[in-house]
């Protein structure tokens, strides 16, 4: 069959898909960052496409015998190696029990304030994949910028909808999540003292009424800083005077 009626090159004109699965990722160190609330649920296939059910709504049966109904999480994810946002899908139990445990640790929380590096190794079933934090940072603002030019709604594939397209007012007005305030430099300064003092992050969190202690003003840093220091040295005080 002659295809000269074809135009020329029309096999480069194939967009890259803004979804990205574990499976997706290159062999060693990938680095991500979540950028909004993860959804979970339940997904299933039929006809080779993906049904997706909220947690409480798991269906009594698999529409096949050979693909069982998993757990799932979809994250809104920045991709450091092509610096673009990806919709990132995980069944693998290994990482969705790293990302519960870590999430549930009060030294970490909220993942949106630090990077995830994720370790594959193998192929196939005999894949492998671990998971580490980072230490939290602020988010670039070129991550800031795409977000503003990207939003999305996770909940609308449960539906079978376009997260991209099938937005609600609220997320529109809402737009990027809230930016940290304070600089690399003032938040790896902030990170050395409640490396040393971790209770005093939650603390810090509610007395300025913040999501994270990366969001406070400016002004109010300096302060902050201070009676890290001089709680650090009356601790070490107390531990001089009982040794």
């Amino acid at each position: 069959m002659t295809t000269t009626f074809l135009p020329e090159l029309y096999e480069n004109l194939k967009t890259e898909k803004s979804y990205w699965k574990m499976s997706q990722m290159k062999e060693g160190e990938n680095r991500l960052r979540i950028v909004t609330k993860p959804i979970a649920g339940w997904i299933d296939w039929h006809d080779k496409k993906p049904m997706r059910y909220r947690p409480d709504a798991k269906p009594p049966k698999a529409f096949s015998a050979d693909k069982p109904i998993k757990p799932f999480w979809t994250c809104y994810v920045w991709d450091y190696s092509r610096e673009a946002l990806f919709i990132l899908e995980i069944t693998q139990m290994s990482i969705l029990k790293s990302l519960t445990l870590i999430a549930k640790d009060e030294d970490w929380g909220d993942f949106r304030n630090y990077d995830l590096k994720i370790n594959k190794e193998g192929n196939g079933k005999d894949t492998r994949y671990t998971l580490t934090p980072l230490p939290p940072k602020p988010l670039l603002p070129q991550v800031q910028e795409a977000l503003k030019k990207s939003p999305v709604r996770l909940e609308a594939l449960y539906d079978g909808g376009d997260p991209w397209t099938d937005l609600t007012e609220e997320v529109l007005k809402a737009g990027a999540p809230v930016v940290n305030s304070l600089s690399e430099t003032q938040a790896a300064e902030l990170d050395s003292y409640l490396v040393q003092e971790p209770s005093a992050k939650e603390k810090i969190q509610s007395s300025l009424s913040l999501e994270s202690v990366y969001q406070m003003k400016q002004s109010d840093f300096p302060k902050i800083i201070k009676t890290l220091k001089r709680k650090l040295e009356e601790k070490k005080h107390v531990q001089t005077a009982m040794a």
